[in-house]
Order: C-alpha cells, then structure tokens, then sequence
C-alpha cells in the first residue's frame, strides 16, 4: 500500500527528529549522499543540544549528568513542530519530572525553572497588560516619594506565577520550606520573592478587585488602611504593584 503525502512527510520528519537518517536513505534523491544527510542531521541535534543546554543551565546546577540527560531526551524526543527554545526546554522539565527519579533538590530546580518559563510565556500572551504595568512601574520609580500612596491608583503586576519550594537550596535563610515562592518580571529580570502570609491574602485579595486605591483595598481586607500600608510599600518595592503617575 502505497503511503499519502502526508503521511509520507510525518515519517521522514520522525526519522529526523530522531536522527534516525539511516531510515530515510531510500528516499533521498538523486545526487545527494547519506553523508550529507548524516551530517545535516547531526548539525540539527548540535543546534538543539545546545539551545536546550543554555536554556536550561540554571537547571543544570542541581544534575552530575546534565549533558547525558539532555542527550537521552532528544533521541527520545523529537522536536515538536513550532518548538521554541523554550517550549522544548519545558517539554524536558516535564520529562524529567515524569519519568527521572529527582531528589528533593533537584526538584526544586526544575519548579524553579518552570516558573520562570511561566513569566516568559504569560508575558508573550499578554503583551499588552505587562508592558502597560512595567510602563507603570518605570514612571512610579521616577517619581520616587512625590506620588502619596494614600491617594494613588494601585495596579497588581498581571504577569506572576508560583512554585512550592521544599528544601533549603534556593530559599533564603529567613525562609522555612515548604515555601511559596512567587515569580514576576521587573523589567527585563525575573524577579521572584516569598511573602508573609498576611501579605500573600492581601494580594490574593487586591486580584479581584484592582486597580484601586490604598482605601478600598484596606475596607475589602477589612483593616485599616494604615495597617495596609507596609504590605503596600513591600509590593511596590519589588515590582509586584505599581502606583499611577499622572
């Protein structure tokens, strides 16, 4: 049975993918080699080890074998049609978290890691909200102290994501796992910080209800707006929220 186009083109980009040429020779055309087929092969595997290998370096602290692992997962892998850098290097910390015994450490690193990837992709689909808030948080810097936080217009940083930490290795030493570690961009850093556990209710809360002010965040909380008032100071300070400047 003869195979379709279609089905013609998965099976070679399979083969590809899995740098499986030798499969693929009879379907070479006339004047072109194994050789160069083999060595466009092994080129694409370089080009994705080492985009996995930079993307993933952070990650690479926590592992003896890094190298081998990255090498296991692209011959077991192949690379996902519109694959980025960094959706390919998700699908591996997904793979390590699956199928590879992880300690409680490495663990973290990878969390660590996913969170970030978290940022980066809620900012791509939220182009808009995060470079309006960082917009925000520039001209509030600028401002210093001349903005009264008491009359300002707070808005809460919409690009955030979270990891559970449950050892000691990327915790401060104030901070006792398991520890919620939230992850935010602040310009053109990832930023990450743990929040008391009356300021993480105070965010969690100013989420419905933002943009506000000092005064309706506080009634909602049901506290005063001084006592309010240091949370508030905290999160401006990180980047976490940001006052309007007219």
């Amino acid at each position: 049975m003869c195979e379709t186009y279609q089905e013609q083109v998965q099976r070679l980009v399979h083969a590809l993918g899995r740098s499986q040429y030798q499969a693929i020779v009879d379907d070479l055309q006339s004047g072109s080699t194994a050789d160069r087929l083999r060595l466009f092969v092994d080129g694409n595997c370089e080009k994705r080890f080492e985009k996995l290998s930079d993307q993933l370096e952070f990650v690479a602290e926590a592992f003896d074998d890094f190298e081998h692992l990255i090498e296991v997962f692209i011959r077991q892998h192949p690379l996902a049609a519109y694959d980025t850098a960094v959706s390919d290097a998700e699908r591996m910390l997904l793979w390590l978290l699956d199928k590879r015994p992880l300690s409680p450490e490495q663990r973290d690193y990878v969390l660590c890691q996913r969170a970030r990837h978290a940022v980066v992709e809620l900012a791509r689909c939220n182009r808009s909200g995060h470079v309006a808030f960082q917009q925000k948080l520039i001209a509030q810097r600028r401002a210093g102290m001349r903005v009264d936080l008491a009359t300002a217009v707070l808005h809460l940083n919409p690009i955030r994501s979270n990891a559970t930490f449950v050892t000691r290795c990327l915790l401060d030493s104030l901070s006792e796992p398991p520890t919620e570690v939230l992850f935010f961009p602040d310009g053109h850093e990832i930023a990450s910080v743990v929040l008391e556990p009356t300021a993480l209710k105070a965010l969690l809360v100013l989420v419905g209800i933002e943009p506000c002010t000092l005064a309706a965040w506080a009634e909602r909380l049901k506290v005063e707006s001084e006592e309010l008032r240091e949370t508030a100071e905290r999160l401006l300070e990180v980047g976490l929220l940001a006052m309007e400047v007219n």
